[in-house]
């Protein structure tokens, strides 16, 4: 991480970089289907009256559909942008009534950890204690930290990470494209989904096109393999300062 974290103080309406680690650098979603049940977990836990059953329901298809049988789905927080990687995981949340954060990444962890458990004969839990959480306060900051979360991850998992894609970034781009277990594709592609609808979507609004979007992304693996700008604990692209 380029800056240090823990659970800063927030509202209803705050934006938040939520990150969560594995225990002990363990693996938290090894196989397929875990990652999978990683972006539904995004999707059918994040309501104020989630449906008990919900994993019957679905029959772990791809398609993430609210059942009309199931009571009303109020959010408690706005999913922006995440990224699922091996050991831990980013989200970009907005705590859409008082204590959301918090409420919906206790469920998610501790569904997470219980699959995980029952899959792999483990006990404990699968996290290295609390999740860290810092405040997002300008547009500049909310631009930067969606790079970095969908951009600079992504491309840190593939091979020849940052170096590779500053070298070559369309080609990286287009690699990058390819991973499932990321944001990244919808708004490279500028599509909404049901984990991000586009309705009130701060991103949405900011970059305005999948052009700007990729520009944003560009400069800032640029600049954290340069390291050059260095803004309030932040390395930021300068065309963002």
């Amino acid at each position: 991480m380029p800056y240090l974290m823990r659970v800063e103080k927030h509202t209803v309406g705050s934006y938040l970089h939520v990150i969560q680690r594995g225990t002990r650098g363990v693996v938290i979603a090894p196989s397929g289907r875990e990652k999978q049940r990683f972006i539904e977990n995004l999707f059918y836990l994040n309501s104020t009256q989630p449906s008990r059953d919900w994993e019957l329901s679905v029959g772990h298809e791809m398609k993430l559909c609210w059942q009309n049988s199931w009571k009303k789905r109020e959010p408690i927080v706005q999913v922006l942008a995440w990224t699922l990687m091996s050991n831990h995981f980013h989200l970009i949340l907005r705590e859409e009534i008082e204590g959301g954060v918090a409420k919906f990444m206790q469920r998610l962890c501790g569904s997470m950890t219980k699959y995980f458990n029952a899959l792999h004969n483990e006990q404990g839990s699968l996290f290295q204690g609390s999740y860290k959480a810092r405040s997002i306060d300008s547009d500049e900051d909310l631009r930067y930290v969606s790079a970095y979360v969908m951009g600079k991850n992504v491309f840190e998992i593939l091979p020849g990470g940052i170096p590779a894609a500053v070298a070559s970034f369309n080609q990286s781009w287009d690699q990058a494209l390819e991973y499932p277990y990321s944001s990244l594709r919808e708004y490279a592609r500028w599509q909404s989904s049901p984990i991000m609808p586009e309705t009130d979507n701060m991103l949405f609004a900011l970059y305005e096109s999948s052009r700007k979007f990729k520009s944003d992304v560009k400069d800032m693996v640029g600049a954290w393999q340069d390291r050059k700008a260095d803004h309030a604990g932040f390395l930021i692209p300068s065309s963002l300062t």
